[in-house]
């Protein structure tokens, strides 16, 4: 029993150390706000250590905490809390290392924060975190053809945005 424990142990730990800063930056791209991406970002963690389903391999669990992260956010901005709040912190994460740290005064991140949620979300899970048009595809739910389109009217939409900014 003890044993059965400490593997669970090290899987919850390696999944954190593995995604935490990932899921981070996701949350954070969805809420603007430190805390409470990071409390999303906890609240997906805990999720992860109760599903009772085995993942089949390390991409299904990638994908698993993604999906669970961007519910999450919606979660919280269909929130009535939230919906009340008059403080609305912009804040980011310009620590070293990190994709926003080569944006020029945020233009292009607020640029992104404006496109549609669906868009937002394909050119976030593809430049930020890496992922190819079928891992997005797999993760959203979507074809590949309805990804990549994403992609495009996305990047059509930041060329038109950005066109006067630079």
């Amino acid at each position: 029993m003890e044993a059965s424990i400490d593997r669970r142990n090290d899987a919850v730990t390696r999944v954190v150390e593995t995604y935490s800063d990932d899921l981070l930056r996701l949350a954070l791209h969805h809420t603007a706000e430190l805390a409470t991406a990071e409390d999303i970002v906890q609240t997906a963690f805990v999720r992860y250590m109760t599903v009772k389903t085995p993942f089949r391999n390390a991409m299904h669990e990638r994908a698993w905490l993604i999906r669970t992260t961007i519910n999450l956010c919606h979660d919280y901005h269909r929130s009535a809390w939230n919906r009340k709040r008059t403080d609305f912190d912009d804040q980011l994460i310009a620590d070293e290392g990190q994709p926003e740290e080569a944006l020029v005064d945020g233009t292009v991140l607020e640029a992104v924060r404006e496109l549609p949620e669906k868009e937002r979300n394909a050119i976030y899970l593809y430049y930020y975190l890496g992922l190819s048009v079928k891992e997005i595809g797999r993760i959203t739910e979507e074809k590949e053809g309805t990804v990549t389109s994403r992609l495009y009217r996305a990047r059509e939409h930041l060329k038109f945005m950005l066109k006067g900014a630079v």
